[in-house]
């Protein structure tokens, strides 16, 4: 098993390319997909991208005619499609400070970085264009969707660079978290048709983060990735003291009620956050900081 640790790596997220295959964030791919069946995007419709707006001519499907504009020049008008053949992907990736935590093979920041580039990498092979966000309390770096591999390589050295810097103190004062800024980011990229990948931890989701996701929602697809580290989950069967940074609580090895009390919170608060999602068509699939992403992608949207 390779290494991963508590910081990644140029060398780390190329070698991520080998893994990106088996899953497929877009329903239109022969593959299964977080956003088949009712989370289809409805812009997509039968795969075709709106061209333009051209006299009738015969053999046109009736079923395409423009009445308004018909009705306007008291001619027959026919809408005209192309095959849809590409997707913007927009990947939005969490490298703040609550990120660099991890109690096994690396931190959440580490495998929120390898899905961002397993995204890439997956889009690029697909033909797509591919453009990414990273986010920090410090920095915020965006790459535009491009197809080439440069862009890919731009946008894995900008996760590098601000990974590198963790962890940090937050001394700026702000009403809302990194995520929520990449994100208002987000909306002014992805105007229209992208895929946007979200990727962060269930600590960083609040009201505006979510308000985000539905507002892209509306002319996007989007999906949400929740890093965790199993030590959030299920607290260890031995002695620990548990802090907030200004209170601590110690726990002893026969103390079951506090470690069902936090696996409890845990869970309502992702059951929580899956239903209210849910409800506007947001995906989510959460993965942990022990296990390679790339079998955990193939696990939850690859091919059955």
């Amino acid at each position: 098993m390779i290494e991963r640790g508590a910081y990644t790596d140029l060398e780390s997220l190329v070698r991520q390319q080998y893994g990106a295959f088996g899953f497929s964030f877009l329903p239109r791919y022969a593959v299964t997909s977080l956003l088949s069946g009712k989370h289809r995007s409805k812009l997509r419709g039968r795969g075709l991208d709106f061209e333009e707006v051209r006299a009738y001519q015969f053999g046109d499907d009736i079923r395409n005619i423009d009445w308004k504009v018909t009705a306007r020049t008291r001619k027959t008008h026919t809408k005209v499609f192309t095959e849809e053949r590409e997707r913007p992907v927009l990947v939005v990736v969490d490298q703040s400070s609550s990120m660099f935590f991890g109690s096994i093979s690396a931190t959440k920041s580490v495998a929120a970085a390898e899905l961002a580039a397993l995204a890439a990498w997956r889009t690029l092979a697909q033909g797509d264009r591919i453009g990414g966000i990273v986010v920090s309390e410090k920095a915020l770096k965006t790459v535009r969707p491009q197809r080439s591999r440069n862009a890919v390589l731009h946008f894995l050295q900008n996760i590098v660079e601000i990974n590198s810097g963790l962890p940090f103190e937050n001394n700026t004062e702000s009403s809302h978290t990194p995520i929520a800024q990449a994100l208002a980011e987000a909306e002014r990229i992805a105007t229209h048709d992208y895929l946007v990948v979200a990727i962060s931890s269930l600590d960083q989701i609040d009201d505006r983060v979510i308000r985000s996701l539905i507002r892209l929602k509306k002319h996007n697809d989007v999906v949400l990735g929740l890093a965790f580290d199993e030590m959030e989950r299920v607290l260890p069967e031995s002695e620990l003291v548990v802090s907030d940074g200004e209170n601590q609580v110690a726990v002893d090895e026969s103390d079951s009620k506090i470690r069902s009390d936090f696996h409890s919170h845990f869970t309502s608060r992702m059951t929580s956050l899956v239903d209210q999602l849910r409800g506007y068509g947001v995906p989510i699939f959460s993965f942990d900081t022990e296990h390679p992403v790339a079998d955990q992608l193939r696990h939850a949207i690859g091919r059955r």
